[in-house]
């Protein structure tokens, strides 16, 4: 069973645009970071990172939240 409150390190150094699809999905809807911001529920600060191939410490419940927002799975935006 997956705890949701779990953190977790979202690290794409090194892994290129190809890593995470965020910025690629976001877009492709017409959205911009604020709008999926706001639907996610958090801050634009973490989209920007997200986006910017940051580290990102985040929950399981952020990514979750952050793909239903974007109309789809985790494993869609994420290289899990």
């Amino acid at each position: 069973m997956t705890n949701t409150t779990t953190s977790n390190i979202i690290d794409a150094q090194g892994g290129g645009d190809d890593m995470y699809k965020v910025r690629e999905r976001r877009e492709s809807l017409g959205l911009t970071q604020e709008e999926l911001a706001k639907r996610a529920g958090i801050s634009r600060q973490t989209i920007i990172a997200i986006e910017s191939d940051m580290e990102v410490p985040t929950s399981t419940t952020t990514l979750i939240r952050l793909a239903k927002s974007l109309m789809c799975k985790v494993s869609d935006i994420f290289i899990v």
